[in-house]
């Protein structure tokens, strides 16, 4: 195995969905260097956004749910209820998206060879992207996945940018 080299220092992050709210953003999605705006962009300014270092759940950080419907005998019916029912999820956290930004530097040496970024979990859907460049999706939230960024990564300055989408509900 090469080299690793920990990353999880110095993120930005920033809880709201900005474009590209999805990979293909109704063009077609293709590899392109075509995320030259919103949150991929990498002139974007987000020394505003908060600085934080990984692992975050921006959802533990939101409001519980509060259901203050009359009761009706629809809600006593456990067949009428399904996971994205705020009735259902009464006392869970609000999901949402958010956004999370990483500078990083690759030395010469470094960009000469291949790379790879590896997350450990990232909680429910994300969308990769790196210098402009769309990456990868990934659904799940309880498991590993990495992506070889070797083609997309370059000696100098390089900007990740991941939008995390916790819509849904879940028993945070």
């Amino acid at each position: 195995m090469g080299e690793r080299i920990r990353i999880d220092d110095n993120w930005r992050f920033m809880r709201g969905d900005f474009e590209p709210k999805s990979p293909v953003c109704g063009w077609g999605g293709a590899k392109a260097r075509a995320f030259s705006f919103g949150a991929v962009s990498e002139d974007l300014d987000d020394t505003k956004w908060r600085a934080l270092d990984l692992p975050h759940d921006f959802v533990v950080e939101g409001d519980y749910t509060q259901i203050r419907l009359p009761e009706t005998d629809m809600q006593k019916i456990p067949e009428m209820e399904s996971m994205d029912s705020r009735h259902f999820a009464a006392g869970s956290l609000e999901g949402g998206a958010a956004w999370y930004r990483k500078h990083f530097r690759l030395s010469e040496e470094e960009a000469g060879k291949r790379v790879a970024i590896v997350f450990e979990g990232v909680y429910r859907a994300s969308g990769l992207y790196l210098n402009e460049y769309y990456i990868g999706t990934h659904h799940g939230g309880y498991d590993s996945f990495s992506y070889d960024i070797t083609d997309f990564v370059r000696q100098g300055e390089n900007v990740l940018a991941m939008r995390v989408d916790a819509s849904g509900r879940e028993g945070w």
